[in-house]
């Protein structure tokens, strides 16, 4: 990171980790100054609400890294399954970085919301 002046970086752990940030929060503890994360979560697990209202407790955690390019995840984003998802992000104050490959136009009514 040095040697091309990158001072900081926000780690996000790839799809094929599934939804374990443990690796890169032990990197963002280990050097606290240079690295911070986005981590993935799984609103369909059976204690996601539990969870989610913590998320931003974990040390170093900046927010929530959520996919939406393949089935099913994409029917998720037109079905209302998440729709208590988008509310306790706004309520926690944390942060959702979506990927929504060529429909961007599909978060326009949950943003609205």
């Amino acid at each position: 990171m040095d040697e091309v002046g990158v001072n900081r970086a926000v780690i996000v752990p790839p799809t094929w980790v599934g939804d374990n940030n443990q690796s890169v929060l032990e990197a963002a503890a280990k050097y606290p100054s240079r690295f911070a994360v986005v981590g993935r979560f799984n609103p369909k697990a059976p204690d996601a609400r539990e969870h989610l209202e913590g998320w931003l407790n974990q040390a170093h955690m900046l927010g929530i890294r959520s996919t939406f390019h393949t089935k099913p995840y994409i029917d998720w984003l037109d079905d209302g399954s998440l729709d208590w998802y988008w509310k306790a992000c706004e309520q926690f104050g944390i942060p959702v970085m979506a990927l929504v490959p060529g429909m961007a136009r599909k978060l326009l009514p949950i943003a609205e919301r």
